[in-house]
């Protein structure tokens, strides 16, 4: 859950915003100095989770001065060539509008960052998790390499008892004596009593398979940031009424099942579809799960903050799967999410 210390926002790092020219003028004609009776109000902040080397929100923070936008990287060294380049650029200065956050995405947004300070929220191309984990959660069974071990095992274990029972039978036509059908008999007796003790073995069997399944859902929570927990609690708590979320990610698949665990119940109080009515809704490619939309086009300036569309919207993480999905002569498709936290 969100820390209940005192926290950081954000916003009050960079230089206020003054009220318009107008307020000045008036200002001026009642014959107060502009400096001391205008007033002046914080930037809305922007954010981006997993920024790597900050290509993409220089690109952006470039473009957009009226806003104040900030990094957030794992990677101390991918922090540190975030922060140069945006000194390069002139972002750092102390009229500058970016800022690096060099730590955990989990604990800056549950720990550090203040309630509801965050306008726009954004995840680039996220790390998703391995094939076999998604696998796993998507059908909620267990790995196939387990299954294949389990089978190997389970057909072991019939062979062993085939075995076993044709020796016994063996050993019956060979022993002719009394003692030795006394033998049999009490045998016999043990296997039934074994039999029955199989039961609570198959029961506890059952229990720890249950418990197993249960272990690798809460492991796949360590294989990548934006589970459900992480989007409801984290996200959430940080981002304003009306805020907007946006996840970008070449995988289809990937972009699936997020758009699943977005549309489950348990979220359905926190997000709405952010492109909601909006006049360019349905274009390209759209698949919908409840009343939100996983689409092929990015959604515009003027409902996720941040231009998409034109170059600006490119990083290294985007030119990288470019290349790879040329390399294998793959659609260089782009799938995104875009939420608005409840008001």
């Amino acid at each position: 859950p969100p820390s209940k210390k005192r926290r950081l926002d954000l916003r009050a790092l960079f230089p206020r915003v003054s009220n318009d020219a107008e307020g000045e003028e008036e200002d001026e004609e009642a014959g107060h100095s502009a400096s001391s009776s205008s007033s002046s109000s914080l930037r809305p902040l922007n954010l981006e989770l997993c920024s790597g080397d900050g290509e993409w929100l220089c690109t952006q923070a470039l473009a957009n001065p009226s806003s104040c936008w900030m990094a957030c990287e794992l990677r101390f060294d991918r922090a540190s060539r975030c922060m140069q380049r945006f000194a390069l650029q002139g972002l750092a200065r102390e009229d500058g509008n970016a800022g690096v956050i060099a730590g955990d995405a989990k604990d800056a947004l549950l720990n550090r960052i203040l309630p509801g300070s965050c306008a726009h929220l954004f995840v680039n191309h996220p790390e998703p998790p391995h094939q076999t984990d998604l696998e796993t959660a998507i059908s909620g069974r267990k790995k196939p390499k387990e299954d294949a071990a389990d089978g190997a095992e389970g057909d072991g274990k019939k062979k062993a008892d085939n075995k076993n029972e044709k020796d016994e039978k063996n050993d019956g036509k060979k022993d002719k004596s009394e003692g030795a059908k006394k033998e049999k008999s009490k045998g016999k007796n043990s296997k039934d009593k074994g039999n029955t003790g199989n039961k609570p073995e198959e029961g506890q069997k059952e229990t720890d398979n249950s418990k197993n399944t249960s272990e690798k859902s809460e492991a796949l929570a360590d294989t990548h940031l934006l589970t459900a927990d992480f989007l409801k609690s984290a996200c959430g708590s940080v981002l304003a009424p009306n805020g907007t979320l946006t996840i970008c990610t070449d995988s289809y698949q990937y972009g699936k099942w997020l758009l699943d665990t977005v549309a489950s119940p348990d979220m359905q109080g926190v997000f709405l579809e952010a492109m909601h009515r909006h006049p360019s809704a349905k274009e390209g490619k759209v698949v919908k799960s409840g009343k939100f939309l996983l689409r092929s086009e990015p959604p515009p300036p003027d409902v996720c903050g941040a231009d998409y569309g034109s170059e600006a919207g490119g990083s290294y993480f985007h030119r990288l799967k470019q290349r790879e999905k040329s390399s294998r002569h793959q659609e260089d498709d782009r799938w995104f999410l875009c939420l608005r936290k409840k008001p």
